[in-house]
């Protein structure tokens, strides 16, 4: 079998891009994706969260155009990602690119989870390019000292999917556990 022809084979995630008259009754939604980094001690002081920082910008950069438009395809991504980080505490990020900059907000009650914010979740890549590259070599120097041993995973992913309740669901998370090891997976629901 050549691996170069099954990409779900070889990469982490796949989307496959399928005629949207035939399989959609409505127009489709632009792709929503939340990546989520984990913050806490282990996964900085092991460089997890600076690789996962770094691995997200080199995947916005290269983000899929969409469907072609009368034989041709559009000049941007339609795309919108939002970012969020988590230690014992969910960090959501307002990337509007009408801010001068990113603005953190921090969700302390995991029992009960929500999300903080609607405009400014999700942006568009292009549009707030300058608050994405920003954030993305911020996290590591925000969260070098921190002393946090403590994960909430499952409120970080709680919130993920009430971010995306009415939208189509698209979320990579990064999660470490101790020793160093690390899973990175994405979910399709």
């Amino acid at each position: 079998m050549d691996l170069n022809l099954r990409p779900e084979l070889r990469l982490g995630t796949v989307d496959f891009a399928v005629p949207s008259q035939e399989y959609s009754t409505r127009p489709p939604v632009p792709a929503h994706y939340i990546y989520m980094i984990d913050v806490s001690y282990v996964s900085v002081s092991s460089g997890v969260t600076a690789l996962a920082a770094k691995g997200i910008l080199n995947a916005l950069a290269n983000l899929p155009l969409g469907e072609e438009i009368n034989g041709q395809l559009p000049e941007k991504s339609p795309v919108r990602v939002a970012i969020m980080t988590y230690d014992r505490h969910v960090h959501f990020y307002n990337l509007s690119a009408k801010l001068t900059g990113p603005q953190m907000y921090v969700v302390s009650e995991v029992e009960d989870v929500f999300v903080p914010l609607s405009e400014g979740l999700f942006v568009d890549v292009e549009e707030s390019a300058d608050q994405l590259k920003s954030l993305l070599t911020q996290i590591p120097e925000m969260f070098k000292s921190t002393q946090i041993n403590e994960s909430c995973f499952g409120a970080a992913a709680t919130a993920a999917k009430l971010a995306l309740v009415t939208l189509p669901p698209f979320f990579s998370l990064l999660y470490t556990l101790l020793y160093f090891f690390f899973f990175f997976f994405s979910l399709l629901s």
